[in-house]
């Protein structure tokens, strides 16, 4: 479905207090209107919808190093979800190929090592830390790191994820086999990658139990550890049970959360990817990574999209055009939205739990992320031109941090 895209000529005006903003959803060029007196070829420039969007290419590999567990978290999407080959995990000959299969094909790409908890299955998470040429992420509840291997993981090619959802009183979903709160150990781990100089992100899943405490949950990780890396997720649907969220506090939240990033240099995960993709005048084509950007691997080696679609009947070994054909840009049912640049179609599975078979909070989220996003831009910019990257590229710098370097 990639390839050339000619849409009908568009330019929505956004009424800000320092002016008109006049964008183009489809390329998302803009320009904040000073006067009547534009020029003819410029507007023309502006609102031509005629671009080119690039077939996704595999630089991705996610890899579930075991399906074992320290925790038993009351929203598990391996347990809640019952995912194929719970219980396993990988044997160093599995990982090896993998290694030997990432290092030929996607070299300098990430890997991405999550389960279950990976340091449950340390031989296979050392020999990747060894052999992986590419960036490492890892996602872990901390509470298995001690000083050593602390020190272990602060490599410069490895980026930490600790999963919190707040301050002690906020993470009781998170909890140990015996049902009791992991925070204390979770933390304590945290702190030591943060002594060791890993390089660390806080993981925060917003529910109706601390979503009005999100900007606080930033700003104290930031003022008491010093963390400018954060993703800040909503829940994804469960079989067994499911969290919700106000998508409306939540997305208040990140609007606040916005501001106090932008001046402090902070990078939160759902912001940065809409936020980049304005910046830079370059769509979202996707936002889920399997539509063909990433392969996931199950703890006994076998290749898949998602293990939590691979439980639904009929969806197992649906290939990457599958999902491709249900982006945004793809859909004639998208095409009058004004956030369908910075949208990239949301989670296919939460998609799949209500009757339009669209990510509705995802949907929600955009439309306002995008408004904060460019009155921010409207504060300070040039007017009567059309902003490139390098007309914003300062302002944002922080907020985007690894996805410029």
């Amino acid at each position: 479905m990639q390839g050339n895209y000619k849409f009908k000529d568009k330019i929505i005006e956004f009424k800000f207090d320092v002016g008109t903003l006049l964008f183009n959803p489809y390329t998302l060029k803009k320009m904040l209107k000073h006067s009547e007196k534009i020029s003819d070829s410029d507007l023309d420039v502006l609102k031509k919808s005629e671009f080119t969007l690039e077939k996704p290419e595999v630089k991705k590999y996610r890899v579930e190093i075991t399906f074992q567990c320290n925790c038993a978290c009351d929203y598990c999407l391996v347990y809640k979800n019952k995912v194929l080959q719970i219980g396993e995990r990988m044997g160093l000959e599995t990982a090896k190929k993998i290694v030997e299969d990432f290092n030929k094909n996607v070299p300098g790409g990430s890997f991405m090592i999550i389960g279950g908890e990976p340091l449950l299955n340390k031989e296979v998470l050392n020999y990747f830390l060894d052999n992986v040429n590419g960036k490492i992420s890892i996602f872990t509840n901390a509470i298995l790191v001690d000083k050593d291997y602390a020190e272990r993981l602060a490599k410069s090619n490895v980026r930490v994820f600790v999963s919190l959802d707040g301050w002690e009183e906020l993470n009781f979903h998170r909890k140990d086999l015996g049902g009791k709160p992991c925070y204390k150990k979770t933390l304590e781990g945290y702190k030591l990658l943060r002594k060791a100089g890993a390089k660390t992100a806080i993981t925060c899943l917003a529910t109706r139990d601390n979503q009005q405490h999100l900007f606080d949950i930033v700003k104290y990780f930031h003022t008491a550890f010093g963390e400018t890396n954060f993703g800040i997720s909503i829940p994804h649907y469960t079989k067994e049970s499911n969290f919700s969220v106000d998508i409306k506090e939540y997305t208040s939240q990140m609007i606040k959360i916005f501001d106090y990033a932008k001046k402090n240099s902070i990078y939160v995960d759902q912001i940065a990817k809409r936020l980049l993709a304005i910046v830079t005048n370059k769509p979202r084509y996707y936002s889920c990574k399997i539509a063909g950007e990433q392969v996931t691997f199950y703890p006994l080696g076998e290749k898949t999209l998602c293990t939590k679609l691979d439980t639904l009947l009929g969806f197992k070994g649906k290939p990457a055009e599958f999902y491709e054909q249900q982006l945004p840009y793809n859909s004639l049912d998208c095409l009058k939205c004004a956030a369908i640049g910075i949208c990239g179609g949301g989670c296919f599975w939460d998609a799949l739990f209500n009757n339009s078979k669209r990510d509705v909070r995802d949907c929600y989220f955009n439309k306002k992320i995008l408004y904060k996003i460019l009155e921010d831009i409207s504060i300070n910019s040039p007017k009567n031109k059309i902003l490139s990257e390098g007309d914003l590229i300062k302002s944002y710098a922080g907020m985007l941090g690894k996805l410029i370097q």
